[in-house]
C-alpha cells in the first residue's frame, strides 16, 4: 500500500475521459491515500461524472461533492465557487489530503483551475498538485484509429476567445498566411 501523503495537501486529480479502465494508476493512488474525495457536482443529492467514472471503476470511496452552479448567473456561479473553496479551506485546515476528482484531465476544460486559484488566494502556503488523466480528445483519437500528429505534424495548444476572428488568424499565423 502507497504511503499515507501529509496535509495539508490539495490535489487535482484527471480521472480520464469516462471509461473506468482508462482511469490512470497515479489518480487511483493518490484517491486510495487522500483523507477527504471531493468532486464537483450540480447538487448534493446528484453524481457528478467524474465521481460516476470512479464508482464505475470499482473503488470503495467516501465522496463529498461540493456543489458548483453551472446554468445559473454569474453571481449564482461565483457564490458557489466561493462556498467550494471555503469547504476546502475548512478541511485542508484541519491538516487533510483532499483529492479533487475531476473528468478527464484537470488542466484542461476542468473547473479544478478555478478551485485551485480561489484555495491559493485564501491559503498560499498549501501545497497544490495536480495528477493528469487521458482526455476525451485522445480517448476519441484512440477509438476512431486517428493519428493526432506524426514525425511529419506539430501540434499546438493554445488558448483563444471565442472570438472566431482569432481562430482564423491563429491558423493563418500557423500555416504562414498572412492575416486579413
Amino acid at each position: 500500500e502507497p504511503p499515507r501523503r501529509v496535509g495539508p495537501l490539495l490535489i487535482g486529480v484527471g480521472v480520464g475521459p469516462g471509461a473506468a479502465d482508462l482511469v490512470p494508476p497515479r489518480a487511483r493512488t493518490a484517491i486510495a491515500t487522500a483523507d477527504l474525495v471531493v468532486a464537483a457536482s450540480i447538487s448534493a443529492d446528484a453524481i457528478g461524472r467524474a465521481e460516476a467514472v470512479i464508482r464505475a471503476a470499482g473503488d470503495p470511496l467516501r465522496i463529498e461533492r461540493l456543489g458548483i452552479d453551472v446554468t445559473g448567473s454569474d453571481e449564482a456561479r461565483s457564490a458557489s465557487f466561493d462556498g467550494a473553496r471555503d469547504a476546502l479551506v475548512d478541511q485542508l485546515d484541519s491538516g487533510k489530503v483532499v483529492a479533487f476528482l475531476t473528468i478527464g484531465d484537470p488542466n484542461m476544460f476542468s473547473v479544478f483551475p478555478r478551485i485551485a486559484s480561489a484555495v491559493r488566494g485564501q491559503r498560499p502556503e498549501v501545497p497544490i498538485e495536480m495528477i493528469p488523466g487521458v482526455t476525451a480528445f485522445q480517448e476519441l483519437a484512440a477509438a476512431s484509429g486517428t493519428v493526432v500528429g506524426d514525425d511529419h505534424q506539430s501540434i499546438r495548444i493554445v488558448n483563444v476567445s471565442r472570438d472566431p476572428a482569432d481562430v482564423a488568424d491563429l491558423v493563418d499565423d500557423t500555416l504562414g498566411r498572412p492575416s486579413e
